[in-house]
């Protein structure tokens, strides 16, 4: 499954990788040069509260934010969890912010498949009409777009599908327009030799598609273009290369493309590298195995990677050469990706998010050369991940996703009249003023707010921590195997998994690392040989067989 993504209930993305992903809260964080707490609750309402969204993706359209949701179904669950992605229409009406959905859940047309479509992987606006690709990984990737003359979608007679079958993927993952055309990234899934490594599609109308780079870039293991982006005059795909290294220990790293462009087919063989193998200095990373962001600012291109085992990294390309930029030297290991659609220019500075499910999600900006988080960890709410930020109304609005009360909003921009945390009790008087606690218990009447408060010193607060008075129990904590607790606060002992290179042999198998590789030696040796010659193979012979036609 996709790593990618944050975690919270009912998603499965990087914070439940199995094996080597999980890390430990011991391992030191980066400090930040410099803390600013700017960003503010948006007051959304009861109702939002109570829907417990997942939000994966924003884009503005006619004054209006349209955010996409991921939702997956779970019939076990009791009662049992709907299941398909949601498109929110959000706006400002006076002081009052308001939203309804935009579309049937999942694009459900009365086929009863609505609940396949599960999550808004990519949204982008191309020729007046809003675009919004799907994760599909039971019938393949969708693609919707408003219909002609609709600024502000209702239902599914507003929207039209205009995917080909021959995406031929599971998920729309990434879009830009460039010299006038609509490109869609599509991630592929699987094992290379059943299904081609990721496409690049462009259209010049959106109905009509070609596929414009080689299957992969002709690496079988890259297995998705999940970030196009634009800088000065080139189109950039950023790969995910390593979504088989755990189980099958192939792989060599995220890797980052580039073209000028030009006609089709002669398009498909333009494309060249421009980085090492996820980034490494020395040969490949592969644990820099996808390239979530990218974005171009003040004539460089920006690049942040996903890294579960020695942590995130962004990187700074001036067109001849890469340096690391953030998080450089440190044992970072907690801060696991700088997240899909996680980057933004707001008022001439940059704005970087970050994915942290042990100390809570960060918010850098980049501004006058100078690096500073503008954001308390997890916005004080215990969200594990930032992202999709969005500017709207002279305002950044981000989203904090992972926390207990789901997806909230959160913004830089007007302020909310001295109420930060939007809960109705001003600052100067309010006893937890980065937490909405509008009751302001403060049991022990010490002046902090239950909420808030931290008994134990783990650095969790009681709200969020399942045994505040042990400073072993928190969200994050090692959790040795089968031992029958639960320190981690996760609900469950973790049996036997292995956490890679934290210095405890928790499992017991002798040796500090994750212990199983269902493929080994000759084997794994034989599949990473033959199975990029067998695509390239097929690549070639479906590439003649266009030529024919």
């Amino acid at each position: 499954m996709r790593r990618y993504f944050p975690n919270f209930p009912g998603l499965p993305g990087i914070l439940r990788s199995a094996g080597c992903g999980l890390l430990g809260l011991a391992l030191t964080v980066l400090q930040p040069l410099r803390v600013e707490a700017t960003f503010e609750p948006i007051p959304m309402g009861a109702a939002w509260a109570q829907e417990n969204f997942n939000i994966i993706s924003m884009v503005g359209f006619h004054g209006r934010i349209y955010a996409g949701t991921q939702r997956r179904r779970d019939l076990e669950a009791q009662p049992p969890v709907p299941g398909g992605l949601q498109v929110l229409c959000i706006y400002l009406e006076g002081e009052a912010w308001k939203w309804y959905e935009a579309c049937p859940t999942g694009f459900e047309s009365g086929d009863g498949l609505g609940w396949q479509n599960f999550s808004v992987t990519a949204m982008h606006v191309f020729q007046d009409r809003l675009y919004v690709g799907t994760w599909n990984q039971h019938t393949g990737a969708q693609l919707w777009r408003t219909r002609p003359g609709v600024t502000h979608p209702l239902g599914i007679e507003d929207w039209e599908r205009v995917d080909p079958a021959s995406f031929a993927g599971f998920a729309v993952t990434s879009m830009v327009t460039f010299q006038d055309r609509l490109y869609a990234g599509i991630f592929t899934q699987g094992l290379p030799i059943l299904h081609p490594a990721c496409g690049v599609w462009r259209s010049p109308d959106g109905l009509s598609w070609s596929r414009v780079n080689l299957p992969g870039f002709l690496n079988p293991f890259n297995s998705d273009a999940t970030t196009l982006a634009v800088h000065g005059e080139s189109l950039y795909a950023g790969t995910e290369n390593g979504f088989f290294y755990d189980a099958l220990r192939i792989g060599s790293g995220t890797e980052i493309w580039r073209t000028d462009g030009g006609d089709y087919p002669d398009i498909a063989f333009s494309w060249r590298q421009v980085n090492a193998n996820g980034f490494g200095r020395t040969g490949s990373n592969v644990f820099n195995r996808n390239t979530l962001m990218m974005v171009s600012y003040q004539g460089s291109l920006y690049a942040g990677t996903e890294n579960l085992h020695t942590g995130a990294e962004l990187w700074r390309y001036d067109g001849t050469g890469w340096e690391q930029v953030l998080f450089a030297g440190e044992p970072t290991r907690n801060t696991q990706a700088i997240p899909y659609h996680s980057g933004a220019v707001f008022q001439g500075d940059l704005y970087i998010c970050t994915t942290n499910p042990f100390t809570g999600a960060e918010v850098w900006r980049l501004s006058n050369s100078e690096w500073s988080r503008v954001n308390e960890r997890g916005f004080a709410a215990h969200h594990g991940s930032a992202m999709a930020p969005l500017v709207y109304n002279d305002r950044l609005v981000v989203v904090g996703n992972g926390g207990p009360q789901g997806g909230r909003l959160y913004s830089i921009g007007p302020s909310l009249e001295g109420d930060r945390d939007a809960d109705g009790v001003p600052d100067e008087s309010d006893n937890c003023p980065y937490q909405s606690n509008s009751s302001q218990v403060d049991t022990d009447q010490n002046g902090v707010g239950d909420d808030c408060q931290d008994d134990d010193g783990d650095g969790v607060p009681r709200l969020y921590d399942c045994d505040d008075q042990d400073p072993l129990f928190h969200p994050g904590a090692s959790d040795p195997f089968d031992d029958g607790i639960d320190r981690d606060c996760n609900g469950a002992d973790p049996g036997d998994w292995e956490w890679d290179d934290d210095g405890i042999d928790s499992n017991g198998n002798g040796q500090d690392n994750c212990g199983t590789i269902p493929v080994r030696g000759p084997l794994r040796g034989l599949f990473a040989f033959v199975a990029p010659w067998t695509l390239v193979f097929l690549a070639l012979v479906r590439l003649k067989r266009k030529h024919r036609r």
